[in-house]
């Protein structure tokens, strides 16, 4: 279980930092790492009282596959950015973690 969750969190950070690279508008950047911080907030919540989630996990590794997977279907609908130099890095915040 621990692997299915470090590889969901892998994915789902994977994913929110290829959405942002491709976010231009500086307002809409800002209420990615907003939306972020409230799933995983939300996901505490949400867990919380699954049955002995403490000992093995499995609604938080389900939601997280789940929000690695839309990220990614949003990522997907915007369109390539193209860096300007090698090695450039997007001018965004980091996902929280």
């Amino acid at each position: 279980m621990e692997q299915a969750r470090a590889r969901a969190e892998a994915a789902m950070a994977a994913n929110y930092r290829a959405l942002d690279a491709r976010l231009k508008d500086r307002a809409k950047a800002d209420d990615l790492v907003r939306e972020q911080n409230r799933f995983l907030s939300d996901q505490d919540d949400i867990c919380r009282a699954y049955s002995h989630e403490n000992m093995h996990n499995f609604c938080a590794i389900r939601l997280t596959e789940a929000r690695a997977a839309f990220l990614k279907a949003r990522t997907d609908e915007l369109p390539d950015v193209v860096a300007k130099s090698r090695g450039s890095a997007p001018h965004h915040r980091k996902p929280p973690q």
